[in-house]
């Protein structure tokens, strides 16, 4: 999925050089919202901590949900896509010319930790079958005080 869906950010990359760029990121929103100087932001940061598991690691899926095609072109199941927007600008435009992205069916997420990949067939079958709007969000979370949590 990393190669079209825009949920999947950095997951192109070596996970030695996602370490940089999440580093990276971090330094610069703290330099920006902080009003920090570089030094002082990179006395701050330390060191970044590789995790353990590169996949199977986010805790908290947000996916939408769109009456509109798959992002593979084809219609998704039950015309319902539930997913991310595509990376790529789509090349269907309506009537004023304006275009838009595809919204790419993610039945599983490979960094969502398992219990949320085997919770979202069913958080899936209840948004299509209770009529979820075009637009919703859906919220999956997982604690280990809980489980997963969804709204």
């Amino acid at each position: 999925l990393f190669d079209v869906c825009s949920a999947c950010q950095y997951q192109h990359l070596a996970y030695a050089e996602q370490l940089r760029w999440k580093r990276r990121h971090a330094r610069d929103a703290l330099h920006k919202l902080a009003a920090l100087g570089v030094d002082d932001v990179e006395a701050l940061l330390g060191d970044t901590v590789p995790s353990p598991r590169q996949y199977h690691w986010r805790t908290k899926l947000t996916p939408h949900v769109s009456r509109s095609r798959g992002g593979d072109g084809g219609p998704a199941e039950g015309g319902v896509a539930i997913g991310y927007l595509a990376e790529e600008w789509g090349s269907a435009r309506d009537r004023t010319g304006r275009r838009w992205k595809d919204m790419i069916d993610v039945p599983e997420c490979p960094i969502a930790v398992e219990a949320i990949n085997e919770a979202l067939p069913q958080v899936r079958q209840a948004a299509r079958s209770g009529g979820a709007r075009p637009g919703a969000e859906l919220l999956l979370r997982y604690t280990a005080e809980d489980g997963v949590v969804t709204e």
